[in-house]
């Protein structure tokens, strides 16, 4: 035998009723969780708005400019930062931001290799100091014949 709801109970019976569950599951829950919900809502109607204002005012060539002078300024932290991601669907600007640096990668890579090499180099150069300080140091306190 089938049972079908809807025999028993309206649509908007169905929406009252699981918008008074939402609600006093919300009641009840800790501050911290509300506050989760609240970041979320709010960082949800932000990135509509922000969308909105690219669409409308032709912000592309901006978002365009400020990721090719974030790669050309990369640090060695930059480089190696990675951002964590909330789970919704990204906005268009961070969209476009990925689809920017896909067409820039070679430039992001010669940087990124750059940005290795000058961090090696500096290392190595501060190990020969080193080495170079041990010995003279070294020499400095050893009686000749001793070794």
């Amino acid at each position: 035998m089938i049972i079908n709801i809807m025999d028993y109970v309206s649509e908007d019976d169905i929406k009252n009723t699981i918008l008074e569950a939402v609600t006093s599951k919300v009641r009840n829950m800790q501050d911290k969780h509300l506050e989760i919900i609240y970041t979320n809502a709010c960082y949800s109607a932000v990135t509509k708005v922000t969308d909105e204002i690219i669409e409308e005012r032709g912000l592309e060539f901006s978002v365009e400019n400020k990721v090719r002078e974030l790669i050309e300024n990369l640090s060695a932290f930059t480089v190696f930062y990675h951002d964590k991601f909330a789970p919704h669907e990204n906005s268009k600007a961070y969209n476009l931001t990925q689809r920017i640096v896909e067409e820039e990668k070679d430039l992001l890579r010669e940087t990124i290799k750059q940005l290795i090499t000058k961090a090696y180099s500096e290392a190595k150069a501060d190990m020969d100091i080193a080495d170079l300080m041990s010995e003279y140091v070294r020499e400095l306190f050893t009686v000749e014949g001793e070794a």
